[in-house]
């Protein structure tokens, strides 16, 4: 994880960030510019976020013991009306997100100057 010194710019601008490195994600401001309070609305190409009426994400960025940081993500889904959430198929989701998380870590690890 990226230490708190240089992490708080990716993090700043993540709502462009996020969609260079992965496309497939659309990022819409609805309420305020990014600070707290924010609300936003994210897109997502995957076929299985059409059963749901939204989601909720509540990201906190906090210092590591080893002066790192550690991000911190509660993720609430919200089924359509006649649809019911799969606990199998929610949590593969959820590996499927900590494997996007990795990539943008990734990227943001080994492009220090461009973030």
């Amino acid at each position: 994880m990226v230490g708190k010194d240089h992490y708080p710019k990716p993090v700043i601008e993540s709502d462009t960030l996020i969609p260079k490195i992965l496309p497939q994600i659309n990022i819409e401001f609805l309420e305020s510019n990014g600070g707290p309070g924010t609300i936003k609305k994210t897109t997502y190409n995957e076929a299985w976020i059409d059963e749901l009426e939204k989601t909720s994400y509540e990201i906190k960025v906090v210092d590591s013991f080893d002066g790192g940081s550690i991000i911190k993500n509660i993720s609430k889904y919200y089924p359509k009306e006649g649809c019911k959430l799969n606990e199998e198929r929610t949590k593969a989701e959820a590996v499927k997100a900590f494997g996007k998380f990795k990539i943008i870590e990734t990227y943001v690890l080994t492009n220090l100057d461009a973030c």
